[in-house]
């Protein structure tokens, strides 16, 4: 009898990360080529990453929080904004939604509050704003195509006569900077400590206008000293730090990838955004494309990042393997971890809206999410839940032939759970499926199943899942 040659291995299924390039035919198991609701952290898989009820501070403990008041039945939001003020010496930051039947509401961050209806503009378009101190008092701008400029101390909204109305505001040395909504080509500024003066003069208000082939402007940034000024296919350098007859303009990156303007982040020592190509790092002079994978993104014009904690986080949307019967302006969340150099997917939900909510010395991101008649309003959190629902955590190594056409018998698999879990091995197509309960100490199951091409999937609810190590011993014939 002729004897069949065997060889036995001990496959160690690794948790380094996801990669979306290369073919899971000749992928490493190690990596992974389909992961939701897990994260990456020091090559141990954790289902801690999630959106939980969004909450308010105490003004001396960011360990004391409140619940923020939900939004009333029929509630969309269309964008929101942290306004930050002081009262009396303390902190009295609002949050500011817009909605889109074109209202505005407020409430207080560090106070148990409700939603107050805000006075005159009233617009569906949306707007972009910015917390100011003029003349004293701290006040938040908001502008758009429609109503223009206006003024909110709080209580009462007043619109700049003459102001121009913008797609994009920052506040730079004193003067308010824009971009004209409906003349993309322009950025203006306001005269210095006045945002209500626009008058073109030498010494006053005036605009820059771009006749090039960039695109159009789409987002001003005060950053490291200098005004920068995003176009759709380039970055601008404007020096502007006192007397307009010194003002300086150079351009410091171009190129033919698009530029999405909600993406565009304040990162700490630098500037996030994501273009046609990936994301990118700007530094204010150089730029750098992340050595980061993600998945392909569908209509990136609808995403939004955020910062925070040295992490980037995108909500878009992207190809999930989902019913698409629902139908969602963005399905997930990215979380990049620039210090890791790991990413995370957080699908499938709802994520309209990404913003930072960075008051004093609490700093968190909020999340609008919905489909529905309501929205409601998240946090970024490490609770591994999608508001009070768990979420379906999954890890999927590569589905291949491991580099030869031999027969593979899976023998047995080895694994080290905190929490249960679901083992699908899947052979030559056909699935076995294995569960475990959560455990102190490593876990064994026998499987002897043989198949040409293996592949492994590991699933769980559990909200704070943990899993160390996952091997599976196969012998090759």
């Amino acid at each position: 009898m002729k004897r069949i040659k065997t060889s036995s291995s001990k496959l160690k299924v690794g948790f380094k990360g996801i990669v979306y390039s290369v073919d899971e035919d000749v992928l490493g198991v190690e990596y992974s080529p389909e992961t939701y609701n897990f994260t990456f952290r020091g090559g141990v898989l954790k289902g801690d990453v999630g959106v939980s009820e969004a909450s308010g501070y105490n003004r001396n403990s960011v360990l004391i929080r409140h619940a923020l008041p939900r939004l009333g039945s029929g509630v969309k939001i269309n964008d929101v904004f942290v306004y930050h003020r002081m009262t009396d010496g303390e902190y009295d930051d609002r949050l500011i939604v817009q909605t889109t039947d074109g209202n505005f509401f407020n409430t207080k961050i560090f106070e148990e509050d409700i939603w107050h209806a805000m006075p005159y503009p009233y617009t569906k378009e949306r707007v972009c704003g910015v917390s100011y101190n003029y003349e004293g008092n701290d006040v938040f701008l908001m502008s758009s195509k429609d109503i223009g400029l206006m003024i909110y101390d709080g209580e009462t909204a007043e619109k700049v006569e003459g102001g121009p109305g913008f797609s994009s505001i920052a506040i730079h040395y004193e003067r308010v900077f824009g971009v004209e909504s409906g003349k993309e080509n322009q950025v203006w500024f306001s005269s210095t400590l006045d945002p209500t003066n626009w008058t073109v003069s030498g010494d006053s208000a005036g605009y820059v206008t771009f006749q090039d082939e960039c695109g159009d402007c789409i987002k001003v940034v005060s950053f490291l000293g200098y005004l920068y000024i995003f176009r759709e296919h380039g970055i601008y350098r404007l020096t502007a730090y006192g007397d307009q007859e010194e003002f300086s303009l150079k351009k410091v990156f171009t190129d033919t990838g698009r530029i999405y303007k909600d993406t565009i982040v304040l990162a700490g020592d630098r500037i996030l955004f994501y273009t046609d190509e990936g994301i990118h790092a700007f530094d204010g002079y150089n730029l750098a494309k992340l050595n980061v994978e993600i998945p392909k993104i569908f209509t990136p014009y609808t995403a939004v990042g955020a910062y925070l904690e040295n992490k980037y986080y995108l909500a878009c949307k992207i190809d999930t393997h989902e019913d698409y019967d629902v139908v969602r302006t963005n399905n997930c969340i990215l979380e990049y971890d620039l210090k890791e150099k790991s990413l995370s997917v957080l699908a499938p939900i709802d994520a309209i809206r990404l913003t930072p909510m960075a008051v004093h010395h609490a700093t968190d991101v909020l999340v609008v999410s919905g489909t529905g008649e309501t929205h409601r309003l998240g946090m970024i959190d490490n609770k591994g839940k999608f508001f009070s629902e768990n979420t379906v955590k999954k890890y999927r190594s590569p589905y291949g032939d491991m580099g030869t056409d031999r027969v593979k018998i899976v023998r047995e698999i080895l694994i080290d759970t905190d929490h249960p879990v679901t083992v699908i091995v899947t052979l030559d197509g056909q699935d076995y499926t294995y569960n475990f309960e959560g455990s102190s100490r490593g876990q064994k199951v026998f499987v002897d199943r043989a198949g040409h091409k293996v592949g492994f999937t590991l699933t769980t609810s559990s909200a704070n899942a943990k899993v160390s190590s996952f091997i599976a011993k196969i012998d090759t014939l």
